[in-house]
């Protein structure tokens, strides 16, 4: 049934020789159901994976035509293989959305070399670390973080934007630690 409810990713090859104009995708070869309103979505900088932050509908909702099911409070961001075009099982987990259905909104995430990270609606930019899943840090704003950005050049930096109108920059504490050595050695050559 036709929803306007984001809950599946889509996938359709495209030919070269097909894009000599706007091509028209009438079906996907295939179809990825998130179990949930899709939040938020990234592609790793190997464009291997597919990061897709999802909040859960109650398990057996079917969504249908414009009334969105209800969604659980908590984030996931569940990840996918484009390579064979399926869930690997790899879930990230501690964000927070409280807007209700109809009003959710994107909470932007990103994907370093070595660390996922996520806004939340809790006032939080969590980084977790990309091979373990675990929770590495929740650095906090005083309101809903929307966004999250590494540096694409260190990944143990961090940038945050939020609703309480600020965009902090984050570093992690071993680059803080590197950054004060270089700062000691500086100081004790002059």
């Amino acid at each position: 049934e036709n929803t306007s409810v984001l809950h599946q990713i889509g996938f359709k090859r495209l030919y070269p020789d097909g894009l000599s104009s706007d091509p028209v995708v009438s079906k996907a070869d295939k179809l990825i159901e998130m179990q949930g309103q899709i939040v938020g979505i990234t592609q790793d900088r190997e464009e291997r994976f597919l990061y897709v932050n999802v909040r859960q509908w109650p398990e057996g909702t079917v969504p249908s035509g414009y009334e969105a099911p209800a969604i659980a409070d908590d984030i996931e961001t569940r990840v996918i293989d484009l390579q064979d075009l399926s869930l690997t099982g790899q879930v990230y987990r501690g964000h927070k959305g409280y807007t209700e259905p109809e009003g959710a909104f994107f909470i932007f995430l990103d994907v370093g070399n070595t660390f996922v990270g996520s806004g939340s609606e809790d006032g939080c930019a969590f980084i977790w670390d990309k091979h373990y899943g675990c929770l590495l840090a929740a650095n906090k704003h005083e309101d809903v973080v929307n966004c999250v950005a590494f540096s694409p050049t260190d990944s143990s930096v961090m940038v945050s934007a939020s609703d309480d109108h600020k965009v902090k920059v984050w570093i992690s504490r071993s680059r803080a630690r590197s950054l004060q050595a270089e700062k000691d050695i500086v100081d004790f050559s002059l």
